[in-house]
């Protein structure tokens, strides 16, 4: 009795043509996971700067609440505290860089202009040392 010939395992141009998508496959895809793998903590990385930032305009705010409750509100003591417009600071609020620390007031159109002599409002602008987002407040003083 003779038995059926089967054939079994694939032929050397199956295995070439299957290698060669696989190389073409892998040269598509490597450079987009190199990509992927090498920036994936970019995000967080941002993340961390934007709390931090976030942070120390939080604790400028609960200092400045804090000095409103015990009557020792001064903005201009406020001012000095939070640093030169311009500089890099750290401090007990946090590290950041300051952007705008400057008394404003408003027109009647509701458009911000230089304070001259009144100190009534403080306008705030923090961002990360290594740039980033600006957070931005406005401290009042308390009016009779």
């Amino acid at each position: 009795m003779k038995r059926a010939v089967t054939k079994q395992g694939f032929t050397l141009l199956e295995v070439v043509i299957s290698l060669v998508v696989a190389a073409i496959l892998m040269a598509l895809i490597v450079p987009y996971l190199g990509t992927v793998l090498t920036s994936s903590g970019k995000p967080l990385i941002q993340l961390r700067s934007t709390l931090e930032i976030f942070q120390a305009m939080e604790n400028m705010n609960a200092d400045y609440r804090a000095r409103q409750a015990a009557g020792t509100l001064n903005l201009p003591t406020l001012r000095t505290g939070i640093g030169t417009q311009g500089a890099n600071q750290t401090n007990d609020y946090g590290t950041y860089k300051v952007v705008i620390n400057r008394f404003i007031k408003f027109n009647g159109a509701g458009q911000e202009i230089p304070a001259g002599a009144t100190q009534d409002i403080l306008k705030v602008t923090i961002q990360g040392v290594n740039a980033g987002p600006l957070f931005t407040t406005l401290f009042t003083r308390d009016l009779p």
